[in-house]
């Protein structure tokens, strides 16, 4: 995580692929993953992975920065304890969230670069816990992120993978 933060603050590029943006209302969301540099890759690992977002223009309201966070906090957490097993995994039937815990640390500008690091720390009985943090471009860690999701798989599948 630091040595990304560093990198953008360095401004060094890194090889990334940048997603397609996403409408919130009159809200654009833009992202670029740095843990997937093709879009047609599977990613398959049981280490964190990364994304920068940040958001189009908006009015300096904390609360409304506060708003638009907490919902790119569930962008791309749900979907980790998916990564052991690889992603995009067409045997996927269900993945629902259980329950999200979101603690401010403080306020930041989301129309900004932020970073958001995502993993799990456990996945089995049909359920997936799942950690994310958000970084400021600076490196000052702005909100850390709890989530526990219910999986469901096409019946018969069987994963190799463990956490």
């Amino acid at each position: 995580t630091r040595d990304l933060l560093k990198k953008a603050s360095a401004g060094a590029r890194s090889k990334v692929y940048r997603g397609a943006a996403m409408v919130v209302t009159d809200i654009v969301m833009f992202t670029a993953y740095t843990s997937r540099t093709d879009p047609n890759a599977v990613i398959k690992t049981p280490k964190p992975t990364y994304a920068w977002l940040r958001a189009s223009p908006l009015p300096k309201s904390p609360s409304l920065h506060r708003a638009v966070a907490s919902f790119t906090t569930d962008y791309t957490l749900a979907l980790s304890p998916l990564m052991i097993h690889g992603l995009p995994n067409m045997n996927l039937r269900m993945l629902v969230s259980l329950d999200h815990t979101i603690y401010f640390h403080s306020d930041f500008a989301v129309d900004e670069w932020y970073l958001y690091e995502v993993q799990s720390s456990w996945a089995g009985s049909n359920r997936g816990l799942c950690h994310g943090k958000v970084y400021t471009r600076d490196g000052k860690l702005a909100m850390t992120v709890v989530q526990e999701v219910l999986v469901r798989m096409k019946k018969g599948f069987r994963s190799e993978a463990k956490l």
